[in-house]
C-alpha cells in the first residue's frame, strides 16, 4: 500500500505517529532521503496513515495579518542566532511560563532530530539552523499527549511539517502555538554525515550560520571546534545552496507560498529597506515576523516587548522571500548526483556535479583575499 505519490512525500512522520499497529518505520533511498515504509504482514488496512498524511489533506491555510521586522533586545541572544532571535524568545516565554517547545535540536551524535523541551537549560539544543531534514520521529504524538494535559505546547518546524502536525492532530487546539520557518528546502541526512565521517561528532552540536558569518561548525559540548568550513567551501553546504540534492517534494513544494497552515511564520528579512529606510540595526541580523491567524497575532502580542520591531508591508516580505512565491528550482545535475553517488562517493560526486560552482567560488576567495596584492600592482603598473 502507497501512503501518497513517492516524489510529493515530504517526510514528516504523520503516518509514523498515527498507526495504531506501529508497522510504519521510515527507510532511506539511495542517497537518505527517508520514506514511510510499512510492513504489510501486521498491517490491518485502517487506512489511517492515508488520512493524517498532509499530502493527501485539505488543509485550511491563511495569509499573513501582518509583517513585523524584529529582533531580540537581548543583545546576547540576538548575537547567537540565526537573525533576530525570534525562536529563542518565543521558545522562553513559552517555558518560563511552564509550557513545551518542540524543535530540531542541533546534537547530533544521533543524527538531527526534534526533541522536547520543557528546561530553560536545555534551550540552547534548539538553537541556530539545521540545513538538514530534522527527524519528527514520535513527537507529534507527544506534544498531542502534552495538549490534552492541557500544557501550552510551541511546535517549531518547517511548513511541511507543521502541515503534517495539522493533519495529525485532526483539530486545532487553543494551547498550541504552530511556527513554521521560510524553508530552501531539505537535503538528507546521510550526506551530511558523509561530509563529516572523518571527524568525531558523537555529542557534538552543528550550526550553519553564527555572528562569523555563514559556516558549517561543528564543536563539541565545551565549545571547542572540530569542524569548520565556509559555505562556499564546504561541499555539504556548497551543494545546499545549490539546490543539489534537496528532498523531490522541496522542488514542487506546495508551502513555498504566503498561504501557510502555521499561526506564525518566521525567517531572515531579505531585502529589508530596500526601498522604505528601516529604523533598526541590521549589524546581527533582523527576522520576520508573520502572524497568520488571530492566535498568532495574539502570541505575538504577548512577546513583543522582548523585540525591537517595526511593521512592514507584507509584500515587502514577500518579495525579499522567494520561498514565500515559488519553489526552490532544481539543480542541473541532481540526478546526475544519485547516480553518480551510489558508485563514486560523496565527495567525487558532489565535485563532478559542483565543478563550475567550485571553481567559480575559489577564483573568488583568491581575488578577495589577495585584493590589496591587485591593488598595489596596478599601482605599479600604472607608475611606470
Amino acid at each position: 500500500m502507497q501512503i501518497c505519490e513517492q516524489k510529493k512525500c515530504v517526510g514528516c512522520f504523520s503516518c509514523v505517529n498515527s498507526c495504531p499497529k506501529g508497522c510504519i518505520s521510515m527507510e532511506e533511498n539511495s542517497i537518505g532521503h527517508i520514506y514511510p515504509k510499512i510492513k504489510t504482514d501486521i498491517c490491518i488496512g485502517c487506512g489511517i496513515c492515508k488520512t493524517v498524511c498532509p499530502v493527501n489533506s485539505d488543509l485550511k491555510r491563511k495569509l499573513p495579518q501582518k509583517a513585523l521586522a524584529a529582533y531580540s533586545l537581548d543583545e546576547k541572544e540576538h548575537k547567537t542566532s540565526t537573525s533576530g532571535g525570534v525562536a529563542s524568545v518565543f521558545s522562553r516565554y513559552i517555558i518560563e511560563n511552564g509550557g513545551v517547545v518542540y524543535g530540531a535540536s542541533s546534537k547530533i551524535n544521533k543524527g538531527i532530530s526534534h526533541i522536547r523541551v520543557d528546561k530553560m537549560q536545555e534551550l540552547h539544543l534548539l538553537k541556530g539552523s539545521k540545513y538538514v531534514h530534522s527527524y519528527i520521529n514520535n513527537c507529534f504524538s507527544m506534544a498531542k499527549e502534552d495538549l490534552e494535559d492541557g500544557k501550552q505546547v510551541l511546535f517549531l518546524g518547517t511548513p511541511c511539517q507543521i502541515a503534517g502536525l495539522v493533519a495529525f492532530l485532526k483539530k486545532d487546539y487553543k494551547n498550541l502555538i504552530k511556527v513554521d520557518l521560510i524553508c530552501h528546502g531539505v537535503p538528507p541526512q546521510k550526506l551530511l554525515f558523509e561530509n563529516l565521517k572523518n571527524f568525531p561528532t558523537d555529542n557534538a552540536v552543528i550550526s550553519f550560520r553564527g555572528p562569523d558569518g555563514s559556516f558549517l561548525k561543528v564543536t563539541d559540548l565545551n565549545e571547542k571546534i572540530i569542524y569548520k568550513k565556509s559555505a562556499s567551501r564546504d561541499l555539504y553546504y556548497l551543494a545546499f545552496n545549490k539546490n543539489l540534492y534537496l528532498r523531490d517534494s522541496c522542488y514542487s513544494c506546495d508551502y513555498s507560498c504566503a498561504e501557510r497552515c502555521s499561526d506564525i511564520t518566521i525567517g531572515d528579512f531579505w531585502g529589508l529597506g530596500a526601498n522604505k529606510p528601516f529604523n533598526g540595526k541590521k549589524d546581527n541580523g533582523v527576522s520576520v515576523v508573520l502572524p497568520n491567524t488571530d492566535k498568532g497575532v495574539l502570541f505575538w502580542d504577548k512577546v513583543k516587548d522582548n523585540f525591537f520591531y517595526e511593521e512592514r508591508e507584507i509584500g515587502e516580505a514577500i518579495e525579499g522571500n522567494h520561498n514565500l512565491r515559488k519553489p526552490t528550482v532544481k539543480h542541473s545535475n541532481s540526478e546526475l548526483f544519485k547516480k553518480e553517488f551510489s558508485s563514486k562517493g560523496f565527495k567525487s560526486a558532489s565535485y563532478l556535479c559542483l565543478f563550475k560552482d567550485i571553481i567559480k567560488y575559489r577564483v573568488l576567495d583568491f581575488v578577495t583575499k589577495n585584493k590589496k596584492l591587485f591593488k598595489l600592482a596596478l599601482k605599479l603598473k600604472n607608475h611606470k
